[in-house]
């Protein structure tokens, strides 16, 4: 499978089930994936469940070798509201280590992000030997177009700095700062 330049490679297997009615369908999806990786990033092993009743639709997302899991609802009528959710417990992408969560909600049919936050208990990256850790949690929201971060230490060997902000994100929303 490749997506513009960059190919996801592994093996896939899945089984799809369904019943009910056409007003009325029940619909289950499992895929497993096996040795997926990027040309940057080895992924693993996936699992995914989708399903879809009762007018809900319901995907889990886990990647093991990722440490991380995520799981969405969508009511399948009106605007289409998702909520969703992302777990990290001691994940590692290439230099950079996190654990935590993150989550929010919007609505599928505009298509509008309405709310979002992030709660990292851990936040590092290693460049070339040299290392930035927060020195405690990193939270961060989003709620009516705007991104707030709440103050946050980072510190490297020979320095440690404070970093906080509030900055627009739609193109309605008056400016704001990072300090």
């Amino acid at each position: 499978l490749g997506m513009d330049d960059a190919a996801l490679r592994g093996d896939l297997n899945f089984q799809a089930e369904g019943s009910g009615s056409f007003e009325s369908p029940e619909v289950k999806v499992v895929a497993e994936a096996s040795q997926v990786a990027t040309d940057e990033l080895p992924i693993g092993h996936l699992h995914a469940e989708i399903g879809y009743s009762g007018g809900r639709a319901a995907a889990v997302l886990k990647a093991p070798d990722l440490n991380v899991s995520a799981r969405a609802e969508v009511q399948a009528s009106g605007e289409y509201p998702v909520n969703f959710e992302i777990t990290s417990t001691g994940t590692r992408l290439g230099p950079s280590w996190f654990e935590g969560t993150a989550g929010g909600s919007a609505v599928l049919g505009k298509p509008e992000l309405q709310t979002a936050s992030v709660s990292l208990r851990t936040l590092g990256i290693d460049i070339d030997g040299y290392k930035i850790v927060a020195d405690g949690p990193v939270q961060a929201d989003y709620r009516n177009g705007r991104l707030n971060l709440t103050p946050v230490w980072l510190s490297a060997p020979s320095a440690r700095i404070r970093v906080s902000g509030n900055l627009p994100l739609a193109a309605d929303q008056p400016g704001g700062k990072i300090s």
